[in-house]
């Protein structure tokens, strides 16, 4: 759930994110992204993280360092 928060923070109620998200009954969150979306997603969540991921030194906030966790997860090899 803390991912979802950090998405729709960085998102900002984008349509695009709430094409891809289901929120269950228990509160889960699942992202349902096949390999292009997931891929696609990566580039805006990769513009969004040179946007507000750093600092005035350009070292990552807290938020792009949450970022760059959701990238990292969403590759697939």
């Amino acid at each position: 759930m803390e991912e979802f928060r950090l998405l729709t923070r960085v998102f900002h109620e984008n349509p695009v994110l709430n094409d891809l998200v289901t929120v269950r009954d228990d509160s889960s969150v699942i992202l349902d992204l096949d390999r292009d979306t997931a891929e696609n997603f990566r580039d805006l969540l990769t513009e969004r993280l040179a946007e507000i991921g750093f600092d005035s030194e350009y070292k990552p906030t807290q938020t792009g360092q949450g970022i760059e966790a959701l990238i990292d997860k969403l590759f697939q090899p």
